[in-house]
């Protein structure tokens, strides 16, 4: 099925290879044994070469949409020691020239495919925390706690197992996002190693790191997953698109116990929406609701002592934590407060339906209308509704009169009129 379904949103890719380098002399995720921190002398924020890769590191930072920690800023270094790294102090994310260069002599394509699975991977490294205990113990070496940590971290076998734990889970969520902003999953992954070991120098044993064919061998695994991983995703699409609505949340719930986003969470809310509406009447459900998907990427109890209209409050009560969240990731995304609006609507509390349609969805969307190009019209669509359940129906027909043009918008204003 994955095959068939690849070209629908374009494939993520991953990759192993590149990881992390810190500012303390410990180099917990650093791809090569004799890393140092990049000095500011070997950094560039300017060049053909770093727009392209900083292109491609902005929409992997989109399609990820988590705004509650400041982003990472980009650069791209001329140093030749790391391939690429994350700063320990979480401030910077960097792909070295050298490997910008290694990776685009593969073709542009599969240049960028591999430049978006190590910028993924580093993302990874970032929003998973991974620098969490290294910086921790060094921050905190007069505690017993912090020696604690630091011990593991010095010893050789518990770092290495440490270190595959997090390269693993950075290489197949580096590909999913990937996936998410548009990328291909790179299949010859574990053959790039052989081209980046060779063309760094590297020995096949380095201290504090897994043999080359072993690395190559995890690569290989964590592509599988990366695909099981896709495959969910695709289902629950594929579900949406068919109407099994409860069927395609618990393919999203079981992806969010992987990865985060705000899209995720945005999905699964209006998924909770639709289920809720085989429990309305047919006069509730009598407009079309300006709900907004986005696909640039508990259940209420369905037993006989529940009635269809607590089931139905239950289901929207529970979409509405799913559009907190996404919106809580990036409190300037318009469309997850649009659909709490519309949430809001469909459980009667007109007051705060208005408020999130016209303060928040409509105001955000306006300001960055590239971005949410449909968002501010079917804020106005939504805030007809509200205004016609709230006795001012003349107002209501003369705003969605007013976008003629809309589908959605004359489908309701015919409605309104009785026709």
């Amino acid at each position: 099925m994955l095959e068939s379904l690849k070209p629908a949103l374009g494939i993520f890719l991953m990759l192993s290879i590149a990881t992390s380098v810190w500012c303390q002399s410990k180099t917990a995720f650093s791809l090569l044994s004799e890393s140092t921190t990049l000095s500011k002398e070997n950094s560039k924020r300017t060049g053909p070469k770093y727009k392209k890769a900083k292109e491609i590191y902005d929409r992997l930072v989109e399609a990820r949409g988590d705004r509650r920690f400041p982003v990472p800023a980009f650069t791209m270094s001329t140093s030749q020691q790391n391939v690429a790294y994350l700063e320990a102090d979480g401030l910077s994310i960097g792909l070295e020239e050298k490997a910008y260069d290694l990776f685009m002599s593969l073709g542009e394509l599969e240049g960028e495919n591999a430049i978006a699975a190590i910028l993924g991977h580093e993302l990874t490294h970032f929003y998973e925390k991974h620098q969490w205990g290294s910086a921790f113990a060094e921050e905190n070496l007069d505690l017993q706690v912090g020696k604690t940590i630091d011990a593991q971290n010095t010893n050789t076998s518990l770092r290495l197992s440490y270190k595959v734990i997090n390269e693993t889970q950075s290489d197949y969520l580096g590909g999913f996002l990937a996936y998410s902003a548009g990328y291909w999953v790179y299949e010859g992954l574990p053959h790039l190693y052989d081209r980046i070991y060779k063309a760094y120098g590297l020995n096949d044993k380095m201290q504090g790191y897994a043999e080359r064919e072993d690395r190559k061998a995890l690569a290989t695994k964590s592509l599988a997953k990366l695909k099981d991983l896709i495959e969910v995703f695709e289902m629950a699409n594929l579900m949406t698109a068919l109407g099994y609505y409860n069927n395609a949340r618990s393919f999203y719930r079981h992806i969010l116990f992987e990865y985060q986003s705000r899209e995720i969470y945005n999905n699964l809310g209006i998924l909770t929406v639709l289920e809720s509406f085989q429990y309305m009447t047919k006069d509730e459900t009598k407009y079309r609701i300006p709900l907004e998907l986005d696909l640039n990427f508990r259940s209420g109890t369905k037993d006989g002592y529940a009635t269809r209209d607590s089931i139905k409050k239950a289901l929207l009560q529970e979409a509405l934590i799913y559009f907190e969240n996404a919106v809580s990731m990036d409190s300037e995304y318009a469309p997850g407060y649009l659909n709490m609006a519309c949430a809001y609507y469909l459980l009667g509390d007109y007051r705060r339906a208005q408020f999130y349609a016209e303060v928040e969805a409509k105001q955000k969307a306006l300001l960055s209308p590239e971005k949410f190009v449909n968002t501010s019209t079917d804020a106005i669509i939504l805030l007809a509704l509200i205004a016609e359940k709230n006795g001012q129906k003349e107002k209501a027909i003369q705003q969605l009169t007013a976008l003629k043009n809309d589908p959605t918008a004359s489908y309701n204003l015919l409605v309104m009129k009785g026709q």
